[in-house]
């Protein structure tokens, strides 16, 4: 497991105040090392570098610093179980300090300078090896049995004091300069680490509450969006019927315009023509009764003497020209009447032609508003196309269209 692993554990806990305020303090005493970490992703990162640089010496050192190798490894693979169940987190954390508060063990972090030497020694002298490991551990007992213990010894004992030298003091004096700098390193790192920690779980709070927030928005904006559309696309659906309906009803206005476009016209044109005839049958009228009335003047007041004196005496002579008389007023009545009969029926045909014309325009219109059924249509042809009364004949009657004729022009 990495440290950004870890690191995103102790964000993601519920227990991320109590991970990083735990304190852990490190002393090997035989190293002069201590240090102090603050939260177990320190702990953790300090571990784990222990652990990846003891892997890199490789198998060929002694066993002696093989069980700091295993040692750290084994609190890691603590650390990691302890992550696994943290309901017994704290059992578990008080088995990792005491790991590191045995005092009968001695542990080597893998950068200290005294590792590189006792490997340098057990590599050159395998042998003397084993003193000088006493002899930086403190266990010197048995330092001077033999030969191999001699050098061992003398090795460690220059490697710890250099005699009073001016070389060793400052080699001294750089190692507790190193010591004190990588302490320091150490405690601002595992402050660093807690900082880190710290921020990181407030940077996953904070994306979980704009995570929250966007999809709020994303839900609300959804449902706005649905609401429109559906709006939007009824709105369309009532538009395209309406739009159907009314190029329907345009195209069926268009049809019946065209199909009573020469009815119209023809009615217009006979409208015209029959007042025209009507005009001259009333000046034919007017000539007439012109006519009478001279005529009449002239019977009346120019009469010859002979014609009255033969009224007077009853000759035969009066009873010729009473019947001429009376057959030519007799005539002139009649034709009087019947140029007026003719003159009226003509005005009236006219005015019917006219109306005609007029109704059909009524007629689209009514049309174009799909304001007519299919019954006041029957009617209105009916009416269109009907045959007028002329007034000429006695009891002229105006029948009705022939029902088949009329179902014709109406569904066409």
């Amino acid at each position: 497991m990495t440290i950004q692993e870890i690191r995103q554990k102790i964000a993601e806990s519920e227990y991320a105040a109590w991970l990083n305020s735990v304190e852990l303090e490190i002393e090997f005493i035989h190293i002069q090392f201590q240090l102090k970490l603050v939260g177990i992703g320190a702990v953790y990162e300090f571990v784990n570098r222990q652990v990846n640089g003891w892997s890199k010496k490789g198998e060929n050192i002694p066993k002696e610093l093989k069980e700091s190798r295993d040692f750290f490894e084994m609190i890691q693979e603590e650390l990691i179980n302890l992550f696994k169940d943290l309901y017994e987190r704290k059992s578990a954390w008080s088995n990792i300090v005491s790991s590191f508060n045995r005092k009968f063990r001695h542990y080597f972090i893998f950068e200290s300078p005294a590792v590189d030497f006792l490997i340098r020694v057990f590599l050159d002298f395998p042998d003397s090896f084993p003193s000088a490991y006493n002899f930086i551990t403190g266990d010197v007992n048995r330092a001077f049995d033999d030969k191999d213990n001699i050098i061992g010894t003398l090795l460690a004992y220059e490697f710890s004091l250099k005699d009073n030298s001016q070389i060793s003091e400052r080699k001294s004096s750089e190692r507790v300069s190193l010591s004190r700098i990588r302490n320091e390193f150490h405690k601002h790192l595992s402050d660093a680490e807690t900082n880190f920690n710290d921020f990181l779980r407030k940077t996953n709070e904070k994306y979980d509450e704009y995570s929250l927030i966007i999809n709020q928005t994303k839900e609300s904006k959804e449902t706005l969006f649905n609401d429109w559309f559906k709006s939007a696309n009824d709105a369309f659906i009532l538009f395209d019927e309406q739009a159907n309906q009314k190029m329907k009803d345009l195209e069926r206005t268009y049809e019946e315009h065209l199909r009573l476009k020469k009815p119209a016209d023809y009615w217009n044109k006979r409208a015209v023509v029959l007042k025209a005839e009507g005009f001259r049958f009333i000046y034919w009228l007017v000539g007439l009764v012109l006519f009478g009335c001279t005529t009449l003047y002239m019977l009346l007041w120019l009469t010859p003497e002979g014609m009255l004196l033969s009224f007077i005496k009853g000759q035969g002579n009066a009873i010729k020209w009473s019947i001429v008389y009376i057959t030519f007023i007799s005539l002139l009545v009649f034709g009087i009447k019947a140029i007026a009969k003719a003159m009226f029926s003509a005005f009236h045909l006219s005015r019917d032609a006219e109306e005609r014309e007029q109704l059909t325009y009524v007629y689209l219109a009514l049309i174009k508003e799909a304001a007519v059924d299919e019954k006041d249509k029957s009617l209105i042809m009916q009416s269109l196309f009907s045959r007028s009364d002329t007034g000429l004949l006695k009891e002229d009657s105006a029948p009705t269209m022939p029902g088949n004729f009329a179902d014709k022009i109406i569904h066409r």
